[in-house]
């Protein structure tokens, strides 16, 4: 009998089984295979025998291991589960331990269903998103964004230009793209220009007869046909050399080739989705660059944002990036301490998040104990960390982070209070006119100071 899909499968964590049969029941509403668990050392039993899409954990378990032992054996497991710890008052604290270990979120006893089920509907939407972007991880705006646009732009035939600073995941954008467009199930050929030899790109792009010129002992198909019908990626099109340039112009024009050494026309059907960190507009007004490939390599427009432009992304990409290098190297997995948290969102990342994952898997692998400090970062001095205290502004002598800091909390708490008034005072409401989880909203308001009624 063939075992359940882990996509499919969740596992609900808890001594008290009227809570437990609850949980069960929101879970099923999913359309889940859930499997239940009463106490720490059953839940790690059957851990240990597969995967699960999503975990439902009690902090408090009525034996020696606990909750927070379920959390680190589920990651350890696999990164990709989803966990989502739920606490006893007075347990924040914990439960932010938790997340810093890995939980996706947390929820506070007596919890709601409505609650329950808004968190899992959440999780579920995030597990997926992850995979259809192909582990692109993100919960800040500018990376919910860059998921929507992805997602109107991959049904469509429209050739896509993917413009970002190297590191950001120009080419996972392009690999979701496509996986998500009708041409999934045909190829996603990629083509890094910028190691294209200009002497032999058009041999590599279009194919060669046998005979060719000297070493052409076979044909050989280009990377047009063997996309035909799928996806052609060019990466750092910004590089290609004019002549090139030109020959990809006709291609795409008049959607047909010839291979170098013969004569008949081949008719090829290519999406072509082409990314670069240079700025194509300077290229295009310096003459580097073809305006009419521009134009047609342009039709839609993709930015993937840099690192430092989605500072809160980085404990969730840290996380993610630490217990995948123990699981992938057969490590303990390890935390990260609210120093290592710190100094990494303090750096600059010009390296973006190829960057971060160099830094936090190094880390990881090289760690002595269970957590990681900030002295175990090995980042590169010669790129300065972004330390803003050195600045003292003349407002009562703050440093610049701290008026920084209280600007941000001043606009939070007019925004937040405005939109509570504008609801009436109701948290579900408002949480759904901002297009944000009730219990974010909830925990911002806690840490604002600002009362609410349910």
């Amino acid at each position: 009998m063939s075992r359940p899909d882990p996509a499919t499968r969740a596992l609900v964590v808890d001594d008290d089984a009227r809570v437990r049969a609850i949980l069960v029941r929101v879970l099923r509403g999913f359309e889940l295979d859930v499997t239940e668990a009463a106490t720490g050392a059953e839940a790690l039993r059957l851990i240990a025998a597969g995967e699960y899409r999503l975990v439902l954990a009690d902090l408090r378990l009525d034996c020696d291991i606990d909750g927070m032992a379920v959390l680190d054996a589920a990651r350890r497991r696999s990164p990709r589960t989803q966990v989502l710890m739920i606490t006893g008052q007075g347990s924040e604290r914990d439960a932010v331990e938790a997340i810093k270990r890995g939980a996706a979120d947390y929820l506070t006893k007596p919890v709601s269903l409505a609650e329950l089920r808004s968190a899992v509907r959440l999780l579920l939407g995030q597990r997926r998103k992850s995979d259809w972007h192909h582990g692109m991880l993100g919960r800040s705006a500018a990376m919910e964004n860059l998921f929507r646009l992805v997602e109107r732009l991959a049904p469509s035939d429209l050739n896509v230009l993917v413009l970002g600073e190297s590191g950001t995941g120009k080419e996972l954008v392009a690999r979701a793209l496509h996986e998500l467009s009708p041409r999934a199930s045909e190829a996603f050929v990629p083509i890094n220009t910028a190691t294209l030899n200009p002497e032999l790109a058009e041999s590599e792009l279009f194919g060669h007869e046998r005979g060719a010129f000297t070493g052409a002992h076979q044909r050989r198909e280009g990377r047009f046909v063997r996309a035909d019908r799928g996806t052609l990626f060019f990466d750092e099109i910004g590089d290609m050399a004019p002549a090139v340039q030109a020959k990809v112009l006709r291609v795409l024009q008049e959607h047909e080739l010839v291979r170098v050494g013969g004569s008949n026309h081949l008719t090829v059907d290519v999406r072509v989705i082409a990314a670069t960190h240079r700025d194509l507009k300077e290229e295009v007004r310096h003459g580097r660059f073809r305006p009419d490939l521009f134009y047609r390599l342009r039709v839609a427009q993709i930015d993937v944002p840099p690192l430092r432009d989605r500072i809160d992304d980085i404990p969730l990409l840290a996380n993610h990036f630490a217990a995948s290098a123990a699981e992938r190297h057969g490590h303990a997995p390890v935390g990260l301490s609210d120093s290592a948290l710190d100094r990494l969102c303090q750096h600059g990342w010009p390296g973006n998040v190829r960057e971060l994952r160099h830094v936090v898997e190094q880390a990881a692998l090289l760690a002595d104990g269970p957590v990681l400090r900030a002295d175990d970062l090995r980042i590169d001095e010669h790129t300065p960390i972004v330390d803003d205290t050195w600045f003292s502004v003349s407002l009562g002598g703050r440093t610049f982070a701290e008026a920084k800091h209280d600007a941000i909390s001043a606009f939070e708490r007019e925004v937040l209070t405005a939109a509570l008034r504008q609801h009436g005072g109701n948290v579900s409401r408002t949480a759904e006119a901002l297009g944000m989880p009730r219990q974010s909203l909830q925990r911002a308001l806690r840490r604002i100071g600002v009362g609410s009624r349910k």
